[in-house]
C-alpha cells in the first residue's frame, strides 16, 4: 500500500475520532443551569414564630437552627433587601413600594405558628416544625410542600379570602377551613377532622380524612380525590 493511502486513511480515522469524542462531549457532558451561578447574601434574624407580608412580596419559609433572611443573586447583580423587621415575637415584610419587583427571600426559622399574607406569594418547607399553625390569606397563593411525611400531628387554621391554596401530604389531626371565593387542595394523607364554612363559589378538595363537617353555599363545593 502506498505511503499516500496510509496518510489517507490516518486521516480519516482522525477525523472520524474527533467528530465522534466532540459528539459524545455534547451528548453526555454535564450541563450547569443559570441557578449554578447564583450567590446568596444573607442576614440576621431575632427568633420569631409568626410571619406577617406586606402585599407584592414574594416568601420562602424554610427550616434553619438560626433566623435569617436571604436573597439569591446573579454576580455583578445588585440586590435590594425588602424593609423588615421583628417585633413581639412577628416577623413584617415589607414590599420595595412598587420600585422593582421584589426578589423571592428566602426566611429560615425552627418553628412557625402562624402567617399572615395580603396579596403575596408564599411558601412553606414541611421540614418547619409547629404543631398548630394558623394561615391567614387575602388575595394571595400559599403552597405548604411536604418531601418528607410528618410523624406527628397537626391542628391547622386555613383563613383565605380571594386565594389559592395548597397543603402536601401530612398528617393533619385537626383541619379547620374558612374559605371565601378561594381555592384550597390538600394532600392525599391522613386528615382527622375537618371542619369549616366555604361560601362565595369556594372549592375545597381533599383526600382521606375520618370525619368533616362542611357548611357550603349554593355555588361553593367540597370535593374528593379519586
Amino acid at each position: 500500500m502506498k505511503t499516500s493511502n496510509y496518510i489517507t486513511i490516518s486521516y480519516l480515522i482522525f477525523l472520524f475520532g474527533g467528530v465522534l469524542l466532540l459528539f459524545l462531549s455534547t451528548t453526555y457532558a454535564p450541563k450547569y443551569s443559570a441557578d449554578a451561578d447564583l450567590l446568596t447574601q444573607e442576614k440576621p434574624l431575632s427568633e420569631f414564630s409568626v410571619v406577617v407580608t406586606e402585599p407584592g412580596t414574594n416568601v420562602y419559609l424554610k427550616y434553619g437552627k438560626n433566623p435569617t433572611i436571604s436573597l439569591d443573586y446573579k454576580k455583578g447583580e445588585t440586590i435590594t433587601f425588602p424593609s423588615f423587621a421583628v417585633q413581639n415575637d412577628t416577623l413584617f415584610i415589607h414590599s420595595n413600594s412598587g420600585k422593582e419587583k421584589l426578589k423571592k427571600v428566602q426566611i429560615s426559622c425552627k418553628r412557625i405558628k402562624a402567617i399572615y399574607g395580603e396579596e403575596a406569594n408564599l411558601w412553606l418547607e414541611e421540614t418547619i416544625k409547629t404543631d398548630t399553625l394558623l394561615i391567614s390569606l387575602k388575595k394571595s397563593e400559599f403552597q405548604w410542600s411536604s418531601d418528607l411525611i410528618n410523624n406527628y400531628h397537626l391542628v391547622v387554621s386555613v383563613i383565605a379570602d380571594q386565594s389559592n391554596i395548597s397543603i402536601g401530604d401530612f398528617n393533619v389531626e385537626k383541619l379547620d377551613i374558612q374559605l371565601n371565593n378561594s381555592i384550597m387542595k390538600a394532600g392525599n394523607y391522613s386528615f382527622g377532622t375537618i371542619s369549616g364554612n366555604l361560601k362565595n363559589g369556594s372549592v375545597f378538595t381533599i383526600g382521606r380524612f375520618k370525619k368533616i363537617s362542611l357548611e357550603c353555599d349554593s355555588i361553593s363545593n367540597y370535593e374528593m380525590k379519586n
